[in-house]
């Protein structure tokens, strides 16, 4: 729970519906305790997409892919760049991207990555090791369009910075 029932239910009514193989991946993460967006970031993230409308997204920790998959659904037009460097996640996420046009994947540490990129984006979620944020802002700032939007993941996280 984030904060408290109300919140949450709000949040909650807010969902979309997920293709089967969206909720077969959720299922699957779940039940391997492996890491992924929690179900209250995905209809704030469908609802900022859609306000948004980028035509480029910057995904910062890929994990198995379930959010750039997930945001691909929300907002099909958009080209989805996504970096991970964990080997065992790459596995997955290769995996589930294998049939998505329009989500590349870069492999390598976030930090390198980006100091390398030029391209901009419209909308960048980031979502890898908590403690590099910091030393990645300027380069994400710089990526970042004017008037794009930067999400951090675990902002709603148990309700900590609403409080």
């Amino acid at each position: 729970m984030i904060v408290n029932e109300n919140i949450t239910a709000y949040i909650h009514s807010l969902e979309r519906d997920r293709p089967e193989w969206l909720e077969k991946i959720r299922t699957e993460a779940e039940e391997n305790k492996v890491p992924i967006i929690r179900r209250e970031m995905e209809p704030f993230i469908n609802v900022l997409l859609n306000i948004n409308r980028p035509e480029h997204i910057l995904e910062i920790g890929t994990g198995i892919g379930y959010s750039a998959l997930f945001m691909n659904e929300c907002f099909k037009s958009a080209e989805i760049v996504t970096i991970e460097n964990y080997e065992p996640r790459l596995k997955e996420a290769r995996e589930n991207f294998k049939d998505k046009e329009n989500i590349r994947l870069i492999e390598g540490e976030a930090g390198c990555v980006l100091k390398q990129m030029e391209e901009q984006f419209g909308f960048i979620f980031l979502d890898a090791a908590k403690a590099q944020y910091i030393t990645m802002l300027p380069d994400i700032l710089r990526l970042l369009k004017p008037g794009g939007l930067l999400l951090a993941d675990n902002i709603l996280q148990d309700g900590d910075l609403l409080e």
